[in-house]
């Protein structure tokens, strides 16, 4: 038996075969190329950079505009204040200290001081010291200072005058026991300043008009004897005077619908 040759392969079969390889090797190239952004890794998205606090722009808010008003709006807004009912500011804690014009005569001045631990009496209003001013003009009485201290009991020297409200025929023996007392002395040797201590001598119950009018006239009783007595020297007129009784001190004190009253110190105890 003899041996059988293979047969050659035709030139035609090997171009085929060829241009087979060739397709496949392009279709492999074009499935990487299509298929190439689904399979490449993902590329890191950087963290927000952190704000520079030194080099970062403010945030700057849009002010809030407040409308303006003018004087003449605001005071027309503005309510009036209520006038005040108490006609008597207090001197207390025994130190009140007060440097008043009278009106006239002009250059007078009135202190009035309150050194009293029992009593304290109120700062003297206009309508008092207007009275006060007539009064002194009506009496001639001309002086540049007057003080009145209010005191437990008087202190210095000089003649002291005492004044019950209702006034009595019997100082010593009065059924009232509603009493002023008050001394006077005058600075030498220019004799143009008056010096006066003022104190509740008798009292029958607190917070009475009667013990005010009391303090009030003995107060411009000790004015009118320290006048009559170390400036005119005239000691006498001041004594005939008393028969003129309550009349011969108004305007301080003054009479309506039949009862005595007075602008002058509130007294507090």
């Amino acid at each position: 038996m003899g041996l059988q040759m293979e047969q050659p392969r035709s030139p035609q079969r090997a171009r085929r075969i060829g241009i087979l390889v060739l397709l496949l090797i392009l279709l492999v190239l074009i499935a990487l190329i299509w298929l190439r952004p689904f399979l490449a890794p993902p590329v890191p998205v950087p963290a927000p950079a952190e704000t520079n606090l030194s080099t970062a722009t403010p945030t700057i808010a849009s002010p809030t505009v407040t409308p303006t008003v003018s004087v003449a709006e605001s005071s027309e807004a503005a309510p009036t204040p209520e006038p005040t009912t108490e006609p008597f500011l207090a001197c207390l804690d025994n130190e009140c200290r007060h440097e008043l014009a009278l009106p006239d005569p002009p250059g007078t001045l009135l202190e009035i001081i309150d050194d009293s631990s029992e009593f304290n009496w109120s700062i003297p209003t206009d309508a008092c010291l207007a009275d006060i001013a007539a009064f002194m003009t009506n009496e001639g009485i001309e002086m540049a200072r007057i003080s009145f201290t209010l005191q437990n009991a008087l202190q210095g020297t000089g003649t002291p005058v005492f004044y019950q409200f209702p006034p009595s025929v019997d100082p010593l023996n009065a059924p009232s026991p509603n009493e002023g007392t008050a001394m006077c002395s005058l600075d030498t040797p220019s004799e143009t300043s008056a010096y006066c201590e003022v104190a509740v001598s008798r009292i029958d119950e607190e917070g009475n008009d009667n013990v005010r009018l009391a303090l009030v006239l003995a107060a411009m009783d000790a004015l009118r004897r320290v006048h009559y007595e170390q400036v005119t020297e005239n000691l006498e007129a001041y004594y005939l005077a008393l028969e003129e009784e309550l009349d011969r001190f108004v305007p301080v004190i003054r009479e309506e619908n039949g009862v005595w009253t007075t602008n002058c110190w509130e007294l507090f105890p």
